[in-house]
């Protein structure tokens, strides 16, 4: 089953065909009702989409993303892993806040980037005492 967001895209994709060949509101959106029955959008979404695509160039469809200003979409990007895998190579000892501040995004997409995209260990210190029990000593030794 699709989702509702996809149902609505495609209502949209079939609303923008239509207003093209200049239908009405009210037949779109008895067509509409005939092929996607309680899932179909109101009249009032359809009259306000048609209105929406009066006047646009046919050719030029408003269906994908639009350019927006504004953060990006993902700090995993090619640049960032290239970067990541640099800093790494030249410092093993490096942490994920410093490299996190150098390339000003979270210390969580820096990890997502070492551990699932780099494959890269992480290996945290602890400030634990060595373990010297007799059985450690034994296991070292054979």
């Amino acid at each position: 089953m699709a989702s509702t967001k996809d149902v609505r895209f495609k209502q949209y994709a079939v609303i923008e065909f239509l207003s093209v060949e200049d239908r009405p509101p009210k037949e779109i959106h008895q067509r509409l009702k005939m092929v996607y029955r309680e899932a179909c959008v109101d009249y009032s979404t359809v009259c306000r989409w048609v209105s929406t695509l009066k006047g646009g160039d046919p050719t030029e469809s408003i269906l994908r993303d639009q350019k927006h200003s504004g953060r990006p979409l993902s700090a995993s990007n090619a640049a960032n892993q290239k970067a990541v895998d640099k800093m790494i190579l030249g410092n093993r000892c490096i942490k994920q806040k410093d490299i996190a501040k150098e390339l000003k995004i979270s210390k969580e997409r820096v990890q997502h980037i070492i551990t699932d995209i780099l494959d890269h260990a992480i290996l945290h210190h602890d400030n634990a005492r060595p373990h010297t029990s007799r059985q450690t000593e034994e296991a070292l030794h054979n």
